[in-house]
């Protein structure tokens, strides 16, 4: 089944949540909704919701394409990569989003092909009016968090035997985490447990796995983080190995900060945050 949206079908729009979202869409009468969909921590997918269409079987791509009227010749893959949802499918877009936009902008169409042995499917997507919302959609992009909750919810941090001072790396981490937790507002709490290997004494070890927390805590609050949040600074030494410590693998599983966050599910979304706009036909 070949199908084509028509020019007036073409009725682009933007929805935005500020920090988490950015959705650029595309609903039809005739076929159903077709969004690209980038989310924090770096999603970037073209996904499909089709009418009356069964869940997905098969392979599928996505491409860019010249418009009927232009004749270059420019035909670019845009994904392969692809993942079966409940009415369609979902393209992971990766690092080629910013790409595929272009193309938007110089007036490239969509194609998808979908290779199910029950109905194989090829959708001709225009992009007419998609100029008048891509600033806005650019504008979500580049607000977007470079992680998003699930990535983050607990986060490991490990060390060198008998270092407790943040690294380079770790900072980046603990930035990442704070941003996060300063956007959105159901995050309520974190608790912070610091560990050490069974390496030495015992005692020490207690206060080794103390300065590594109380490390990681200060960082956070330096980075914007409420002290009223850290619910939890706990520091066990080396009782609670994630790992044998009879390895040189293990004792380093077990040298590490656990920063665990939790979230409050039942507020209200960021409704404040949410936009939406649309474009229109521009011929």
């Amino acid at each position: 089944m070949e199908q084509t949206v028509a020019l007036d079908e073409a009725e682009w729009t933007v929805t935005t949540q500020r920090f988490f979202s950015c959705r650029l869409m595309l609903n039809t009468a005739s076929l159903g909704a077709v969004s690209l969909c980038a989310d924090a921590g770096a999603v970037r997918e073209l996904t499909l919701d089709l009418l009356g269409y069964a869940p997905f079987q098969g392979g599928g791509l996505v491409t860019s394409v010249d418009a009927p009227w232009q004749h270059s010749g420019r035909q670019e893959l845009l994904s392969d990569i692809y993942r079966a949802t409940d009415h369609g499918v979902a393209f992971d877009l990766g690092s080629l989003l910013p790409e595929l936009l272009d193309n938007l902008v110089d007036g490239m169409w969509l194609n998808v092909e979908m290779t199910d042995p029950r109905q194989p499917v090829l959708l001709n997507l225009s992009t007419t009016g998609i100029r008048d919302v891509l600033p806005e959609f650019k504008r979500c992009l580049g607000d977007l968090l470079p992680v998003n909750f699930a990535q983050i919810r607990r986060t490991q941090l490990f060390y060198d035997s008998g270092k407790w001072q943040l690294t380079s790396g770790q900072m980046k981490q603990l930035r990442d985490i704070a941003r996060y937790i300063r956007a959105d507002k159901k995050v309520k709490a974190l608790t912070i447990d610091g560990h050490t290997d069974a390496t030495g004494d015992r005692l020490l070890n207690l206060r080794l796995s103390r300065q590594r927390a109380e490390a990681v805590r200060d960082y956070l609050i330096d980075e914007g983080v409420p002290a009223a949040m850290v619910a939890h600074l706990r520091f066990h030494g080396q009782r609670y190995p994630a790992a044998s410590n009879a390895t040189k693998t293990g004792r380093h599983d077990n040298r590490r900060v656990m920063v665990a966050l939790q979230r409050q599910e039942t507020l209200p979304d960021q409704a404040s945050n949410q936009g939406v706009m649309k474009g229109t036909n521009d011929g």
